[in-house]
């Protein structure tokens, strides 16, 4: 099956889509109300303020001119007693209206002759506006006047209209109102009439409203969660299966199919997803049947694309591997026969090179050639390809036990192994092509094994260059000269009779780097 790894990280899921699709739409149902909020009050602000200077002027205007005509007809001397008797009454009858919280009359000299109100004794007379400047011309109607006086904070208020307050901050502002008194021809004032008003019912008419509106915002909140955990789970659970479905994919499970339940995006994407797994099957199922044919390197050399013929020049080590007197062995045995016996036999020997970081090349008749570092360049492929031909020596053995078991001939083998320069690529036609190598040194690797079976040797047989490569690790007969064909001159040959083991072989390729090491330091002082 196949495999995917990632070369990073996976990140951890701390909050999911479908928590983070609830917060958005919270988030944004109270943006919306607190924006409605925000607006309702700073218009109904706005409004009732304005209502509430056109009252005002309107008012202080009317008692003004009362006033004027109370006072018009009498005497300075006369005053008080038109004060008590008319003008008395007039201002204690608007006293009573809402939002006024104190009504003054004044004198020219600003000396007060009435007062009153629920709040008339705690504003001060002299923190009030008057007019300081004589009229331009006779006649001329002076303007009202509306100034803020005070700034009291609303803290009788209950828990829930406290707690409101204290995000809109609202503050019971006091306003006065003042318009002045005159007479007609007059170029001056007679007096001035004052009129004070409290933003407080305004401000208790807001917070009553807005508690209704939080009343209703948690209702709406409350909708909003549960239409957005029913979005969420709409949206995010083609998603959520997707996911899973991936996870078993890098896992190497291609058994996946994910249903398309929308007509959107997320319903094309699981269109794509299913094809893409359809597709890994078909892939899967090339790559399977390619790795029967040649070696998984190969394979994937070959699914790549990369494809083209031609090769590079690379330093490997070749083994050639053979059944010696396979023609006498298999001349007593049936067709059936013969293949079953190689096929158990390259099966033994395939893992043996697999294990060993080779791959194999290919199978003619009876004979293995395999191939170490072609694909892997940093791999110690001299001394891989000897702990093959060994291993391979002593799993025939085990073999051969269970053959005699049952009553089937024993099977001998022979081994050449050589190391050196070939070319490695691509080799065929345009329309068929096959991954090898080819050179001199796969041909003396070739010879080495032929001449092992006719001369007598043991039987693995390998080389001079592998030999000098990792004759440190190796137990070896003495070398031999050999003709073999196609060399006009004898060759050095070495039988191999074993090799240390890997945990020794790392100690004393540990060992041998210190000891350069120390050689190279030595030079340089």
């Amino acid at each position: 099956m196949i495999s995917f790894k990632s070369h990073t990280r996976v990140p951890r899921v701390i909050v999911p889509f479908s928590v983070k699709l609830c917060i958005a739409i919270i988030l944004m149902m109270l943006i919306a109300i607190l924006r409605i909020t925000a607006m309702y009050v700073n218009t109904t602000t706005t409004v009732q303020l304005s209502a509430m200077e056109n009252s005002g002027q309107i008012i202080s205007e009317q008692l003004a001119k009362s006033v004027f005509e109370a006072v018009s007809r009498i005497r300075r001397d006369n005053r008080n007693v038109i004060i008590t008797m008319e003008i008395n009454p007039m201002l204690k009858q608007n006293v009573s209206m809402n939002d006024v919280i104190y009504i003054k009359l004044f004198d020219e000299k600003k000396d007060k002759l009435w007062g009153g109100g629920s709040l008339e004794r705690n504003i001060r007379d002299d923190d009030l506006p008057f007019y300081d400047r004589l009229l331009l011309k006779k006649g001329e109607k002076a303007p009202a006047m509306m100034r803020v006086i005070a700034h009291n904070s609303m803290s009788d208020l209950k828990p829930l209209a406290q707690l409101i307050n204290r995000i809109v901050n609202l503050r019971d502002i006091h306003y006065d109102i003042s318009s002045p008194v005159t007479l007609i021809g007059s170029d001056g004032m007679i007096g001035e009439v004052h009129i004070g008003f409290s933003q407080r019912r305004v401000n208790l008419m807001i917070l009553a409203h807005l508690e209704k509106i939080l009343q209703t915002a948690l209702i709406i909140i409350a909708f909003s969660v549960a239409v957005s955990v029913l979005f969420s789970w709409f949206f995010t659970g083609p998603v959520t299966k997707l996911k899973n479905a991936m996870i078993m994919v890098e896992k190497g499970n291609l058994d996946q199919q994910v249903k398309v339940s929308t007509r959107d995006e997320i319903g094309l994407l699981t269109w794509n997803f299913n094809n893409m797994i359809r597709e890994l099957k078909e892939k899967e199922k090339m790559r399977a049947a390619f790795g029967k044919a040649v070696s998984e390197e190969i394979v994937e050399v070959m699914m790549s694309g990369d494809l083209f013929l031609g090769g590079e020049e690379k330093d490997v080590t070749i083994l050639f591997s053979d059944i010696r007197s396979f023609t006498k062995t298999s001349g007593t045995m049936t067709p059936a026969q013969v293949m079953e016996m190689l096929n158990e036999y390259f099966t033994l020997m395939e893992k043996i090179v697999q294990k060993n970081m080779g791959i194999i090349d290919k199978y003619v008749g009876d004979e293995i050639m395999a191939i170490f570092g072609a694909t892997d360049s940093h791999q110690d492929h001299a001394e891989n390809a000897c702990r093959c031909a060994v291993e391979m020596i002593q799993e025939l053995s085990s073999l051969n036990s269970r053959r005699e078991h049952h009553g089937k001939p024993r099977l001998r083998i022979g081994v050449g192994i050589n190391t050196g320069p070939v070319t490695a690529g691509m080799l065929g036609s345009e329309n068929r092509m096959n991954y090898t190598v080819i050179g001199d040194t796969v041909n003396l690797a070739s010879r080495l094994c032929d001449a092992g079976g006719a001369h007598g040797f043991t039987p693995i047989v390998i080389a001079e260059k592998t030999y000098e490569k990792v004759k440190h690790l190796l137990k070896v007969r003495s070398g031999h000269a050999l003709r073999v064909k196609g060399k006009d001159v004898p060759i050095r040959i070495y039988e191999l009779l074993g090799i240390i083991n890997r945990k020794t072989a790392i100690h004393l390729k540990h060992t041998r780097i210190l000891s350069r090491r120390k050689e190279y330091n030595n030079v340089r002082r």
